[in-house]
């Protein structure tokens, strides 16, 4: 097999961060049109975000301790009375089609070879909205890539050769915390867990609050 390159847990360097940003982008553009993919992988996708979290918040319930189960009643019964904002969540998404998503974007999936960059360990794609994988890497690069955040949109942009806004970029902070809900859920039901490996659920209620945030968005400087 070939060495696909290096990668490791350190935050990506701004010229690669960049140029994963637009392969990411081009990647996700050819692979929308596949008639394949979407068939195989599970579906995480903007106009079904409030069903997907509620679906995992009652999974949670029904699993949950029963000391534990006042804040989950909590957070469901804020994702029920959510149905205009994951509308217009929604709305923002469609702007770009679904495709598929890594699931796990981050410096140690994103491999390095000369001027070559390959991105490794499928293992938790799913079918959804392309721009959470980037906005994984944002958020786990430790602060590192926030000056740079317009310039990772942009480029990502270059490679799905379609015009983003900044509405869709803040859309994928809620689409991201819905996606790890629901593989978080895949791999705790496959390893036989229960709902304490799903701390998304906590993550998603700060984003309905408004209490969550992505830097500055993406805004041009």
């Amino acid at each position: 097999m070939e060495d696909a390159g290096r990668c490791g847990p350190s935050a990506l360097s701004r010229p690669v961060a960049i140029k994963a940003a637009r392969i990411l982008g081009l990647l996700q553009q050819r692979a929308f049109r596949d008639q394949t993919l979407p068939s195989l992988l599970v579906k995480c996708e903007g106009d079904h975000l409030q069903q997907q979290a509620l679906d995992v918040c009652q999974w949670a319930m029904k699993r949950q301790a029963a000391e534990a189960r006042d804040s989950l009643q909590r957070i469901a019964s804020l994702l029920e009375q959510a149905s205009s904002f994951f509308r217009g969540l929604a709305e923002q998404l469609s702007a770009l089609p679904s495709t598929v998503v890594h699931g796990d974007f981050w410096s140690g999936n994103i491999a390095v070879a000369g001027k070559d960059i390959h991105f490794i360990d499928w293992g938790d794609a799913l079918w959804g909205v392309g721009g959470v994988s980037l906005v994984n890497v944002i958020m786990t690069s430790s602060g590192q890539l926030d000056d740079v955040i317009f310039q990772l949109w942009e480029a990502y942009e270059q490679g799905w050769e379609r015009s983003i806004s900044r509405a869709y970029r803040q859309a994928c902070l809620v689409a991201s915390a819905v996606t790890d809900l629901v593989i978080d859920k895949a791999i705790a039901t496959s390893c036989g867990q229960g709902p304490e490996h799903l701390p998304g659920l906590r993550d998603l209620e700060e984003c309905i609050t408004g209490t969550w945030s992505l830097g500055a968005g993406g805004e041009r400087p």
